[in-house]
């Protein structure tokens, strides 16, 4: 570090030096920099927000189930501080979430009972419970195919079945987008309107998910109309 040296490797002017590591009180097998090295360095602690993990989410194909569920319960994004209290093996990160992913992908096939043993094992007991609440609410849909031909749909009055229909929505979507551009440019029209009527913010949620995955799936002058009118209420705008 402060001889700006790595073996015979001298590094060049201009270039600046950036670490990256655990905390010591992070459990991760870290230890404290010497205090006259701390001393000669700038501190950040970086923590990644909901919004920043669902672009990387969105981005990597992780399972639609997994994204809505951690947009819904942005607490349960991590659960790494209270498995350090109780110490805990199993526990939710960024990380585990993607393992969890990988498994819904993979073991399509396996029994309800040992999948939801599965998931346990990568972010706990009880948010894997959570979860799988929340993947029961598909049975409680309204009518998807309905919503997208335009047809009078009605929406239980509930923030998770609401939540759960936009993701379902926003996925066909974005699934029909790859074989029939214009099929989806009409379907996101009505998608929009249906969910305004629900309430704006979950017309926002539809739009921040198909533009951050492909922003041509949302073209349409009523599509283009509706996020003049609400810019501030997109997401992850920076795809």
């Amino acid at each position: 570090m402060l001889d700006r040296q790595l073996g015979e490797a001298k590094l060049k002017k201009g270039w600046r030096l950036v670490l990256a590591g655990n905390r010591v009180t992070d459990g991760g097998v870290a230890f404290r920099l010497a205090m006259p090295l701390a001393n000669r360095m700038l501190h950040v602690e970086a923590q990644p927000t909901v919004d920043d993990w669902a672009c990387w989410a969105i981005d990597h194909g992780i399972n639609e189930d997994v994204i809505g569920f951690v947009m819904f319960r942005p607490e349960l994004l991590s659960t790494f501080t209270d498995a350090l209290k109780s110490k805990e093996t199993a526990f939710a990160t960024p990380r585990s979430w993607a393992m969890v992913s990988t498994i819904l992908q993979s073991q399509a096939s396996t029994q309800a009972e040992i999948l939801d043993k599965l998931i346990a094992g990568a972010v706990g007991h009880g948010v894997a419970l959570e979860f799988a609440a929340y993947r029961k609410l598909k049975e409680k849909l309204p009518d998807i195919e309905g919503v997208l031909y335009g047809k009078n749909v009605k929406c239980a009055d509930k923030a998770d079945v609401r939540h759960v229909s936009t993701l379902a929505l926003a996925y066909r979507v974005i699934d029909m987008g790859e074989d029939n551009l214009t099929l989806a440019q009409n379907w996101s029209q009505r998608c929009i309107k249906w969910l305004d009527a629900l309430d704006v913010k979950w017309a926002a949620l539809f739009i921040s998910i198909v533009l951050r995955k492909k922003n041509i799936y949302l073209q349409g002058p009523e599509n283009t109309a509706w996020v003049g009118k609400h810019q501030g209420l997109i997401a992850f705008r920076d795809a």
